[in-house]
């Protein structure tokens, strides 16, 4: 693959996907860093690039945030 990474072939389906064992979780500077810029209402992007995390990354830590909200 161009990213160096071998892919892997289900042989029940025939699916491709690769190998990945490593999780990606965010530092606690990181999660202060994405609050603050949420209240500074900056492009989700925008996050990404100065916290130095992919946009899947941001938005699971977003998803996971407003599951906590109470519903009301």
């Amino acid at each position: 693959m161009h990213n160096s990474k071998q892919h892997y072939q289900c042989k029940a389906c025939g699916r491709q996907c690769i190998e990945c064992s490593a999780q990606y979780l965010l530092e606690v500077e990181q999660r202060t860093l994405i609050e603050r810029l949420l209240l500074e209402r900056i492009a989700l992007r925008g996050m990404c690039r100065a916290v130095g995390v992919g946009l899947k990354g941001l938005l699971g830590f977003l998803v996971m945030g407003f599951e906590a909200l109470p519903d009301h």
